[in-house]
């Protein structure tokens, strides 16, 4: 999944969020620096552990005391993850390696985005981790395939339908080691 959504998912960070990466790679994937590739399994695995923590916490905590507000608030966990990921990587200190032009709308419209993508994968996340659930690998593959093409679609749906009627879309921009006036990227210090 990790490297399925590093290949076809970092297009919507550069075109819809305008993200930059300041990363001098010379040995990138589809204008991803490929230590990112390994890098994220840690990070995917890191958000999914914390969601099935939080998940196996309010279903101990408030399933039994309400339903409907036990299905809110386990909608909400990934969307809470999302805000945490991008605050902690799109920050003053990470800035010569990973901005966004307009920080506002990248924390709140890339909240959505990454949110609803961790929200879609979660079922199949939860369904491995939990005691009755089916640990095979092949099972674990077909829902790693179904949940990146579920998280493709609908990013393309968001990218083509809803982001254009809050941002430009810059169909086709690549925001790797674009350093210059008007980007957000502080030059590298020699």
């Amino acid at each position: 999944y990790s490297f399925l959504m590093n290949y076809f998912g970092t297009a919507y960070f550069y075109e819809v969020l305008h993200a930059h990466y300041g990363f001098a790679t010379r040995w990138n994937v589809n204008h991803v620096p490929l230590f990112l590739y390994f890098v994220t399994v840690a990070y995917f695995a890191t958000y999914y552990a914390l969601m099935t923590l939080g998940y196996r916490f309010l279903a101990r905590w408030l399933r039994r005391r309400s339903i409907w507000l036990f299905r809110v608030a386990v909608g909400l966990l990934p969307f809470a993850i999302a805000l945490l990921e991008s605050l902690l990587n799109a920050n003053p200190f990470m800035k010569s390696l990973y901005c966004f032009d307009d920080l506002r709308f990248g924390l709140w419209f890339g909240t959505l985005l990454y949110g609803a993508w961790l929200l879609m994968v979660m079922p199949f996340w939860i369904r491995l981790e939990e005691p009755e659930g089916d640990r095979g690998l092949s099972r674990a593959l077909i829902g790693a395939l179904a949940a990146a093409m579920l998280c493709i679609c609908v990013a393309e749906g968001i990218k083509w339908r809803i982001a254009p009627q809050v941002t430009t879309v810059r169909y086709g921009h690549v925001g790797l080691r674009d350093y210059g006036p008007g980007v957000c990227l502080e030059p590298r210090r020699r």
